[in-house]
């Protein structure tokens, strides 16, 4: 059984910002652009008081809500994969919330079912996908990195993007009447500046991005600022897709992508690996899936 633990703070800090934004004085609309985002957060957050999962006879039942109870059920067999979300504030205060993937078409991002556990603390994903899934062997420490030239891939891809940006609003700044004959050197200066932060980052990714296969499983992470992981089921793939960029061509690598029935999140993508290790690990995926015996049914 699982039981939620919402940060408790967001709802005192959210009513308090609300009501500093209706009596500041600044009217309706300040107020609404302030406190809006805040209400969205108090009101998931609510949503999701005394959240709890439990595993009943092989089926998954998830309740939870205040004001309007929610329960949905599904069986075990159905669940496409297990994701874990890290964003930057949630992962830097050691929290992560796990989801579920099936292959209802129905299910959205706010669906009961969709979330196994709103609050864990980091790292905890491992014990509650064997408590409702199976036991799983893998884990982050088993994660194998990808091809150093991401590095060099994602610095020239993101400031091939800073430098089209860059170039527009440059552009439609020197056509104004107010330009000082500055305006190009400036912007100029600015995506030259903006290099050394974007390899800084591109870096960051290549340490967080990494995945694993064994056990029936196959463990994917990504990110940049926060970080996501996906532990998919080797049972539930679908297809394995290999794929390349022209600049992953010229540098000689590729993505893998391993695809579930679950409708939305239901890939898991492990980018830049070298073409050879991308093409080796799609055969073996497909060669594993197809030694699986799925019970009837499923």
């Amino acid at each position: 059984m699982r039981r939620s633990r919402p940060l408790p703070w967001l709802v005192p800090l959210g009513a308090l910002s609300v009501a500093a934004a209706v009596f500041s004085g600044r009217g309706f609309l300040a107020a609404l652009a302030v406190g809006w985002p805040l209400v969205g957060t108090v009101i998931a957050v609510v949503d999701l008081l005394g959240f709890r999962l439990t595993v009943v006879d092989e089926r998954l039942v998830v309740r939870h809500g205040v004001v309007a109870r929610k329960e949905k059920w599904a069986r075990r067999q159905r669940v496409q994969l297990l994701g874990v979300e890290r964003p930057l504030v949630r992962g830097a205060l050691g929290y992560e919330t796990v989801n579920l993937a099936t292959a209802d078409a129905t299910v959205s991002a706010r669906d009961p079912l969709r979330v196994a556990a709103p609050l864990l603390r980091r790292g905890a994903w491992t014990g509650l996908a064997h408590d409702l899934l199976e036991p799983v062997a893998l884990d982050e420490g088993d994660l194998r990195p990808i091809s150093r030239l991401a590095v060099r891939r994602r610095t020239l891809r993101w400031t091939a993007v800073a430098v089209l940006i860059g170039t527009a609003v440059t552009a439609v700044a020197a056509a104004s009447p107010l330009d000082s004959g500055r305006t190009v050197v400036t912007g100029a200066a600015a995506v030259g500046a903006l290099v050394p932060m974007l390899w800084l980052l591109a870096r960051r990714s290549y340490r967080i991005d990494g995945y694993a296969t064994g056990d029936g499983h196959v463990l994917v992470r990504r990110g940049v600022f926060g970080a996501q992981l996906w532990l998919v089921r080797l049972a539930k793939v679908q297809t394995v897709t290999v794929r390349a960029t022209f600049f992953q061509r010229r540098l000689g690598l590729a993505s893998v992508a391993v695809d579930t029935a679950a409708p939305r999140n239901g890939a898991a993508v492990i980018d830049d690996l070298p073409e050879p290790e991308a093409r080796h690990l799609a055969d073996a995926l497909c060669a594993a899936a197809a030694r699986v015996h799925l019970p009837d049914g499923v």
